[in-house]
């Protein structure tokens, strides 16, 4: 899984390497910008495990991460699938 990931990167975007909802600020002169990014070039999807960490404790019981994951999945409009296998690498590292 992770040897398939690292050589079919689907994007060449910036994306933060270490976000989570403690840099993302509510702002008049933007809609939410985030502090202090981790800027790296790879999927979108990177990051899904982070964000996921940082919420674990707002989630009432462990039944309830899929149904958040699969939220952060839709409200980003990532592939489930890539994000899955993202989170699994990233959790094992």
């Amino acid at each position: 899984m992770a040897e398939e990931l690292a050589v079919s990167t689907t994007s060449e975007a910036a994306v933060d390497g270490d976000l989570h909802c403690e840099q993302v600020l509510a702002a008049g002169r933007a809609p939410w910008p985030v502090v202090d990014p981790v800027l790296l070039r790879d999927d979108p999807e990177y990051d899904f495990a982070r964000v996921l960490w940082s919420r674990l404790d707002e989630l009432p019981q462990d039944s309830d991460i899929p149904d958040a994951f699969n939220l952060f999945v839709r409200v980003a409009g990532v592939p489930h699938e890539r994000a899955r296998s993202w989170l699994v690498v990233r959790s094992m590292s």
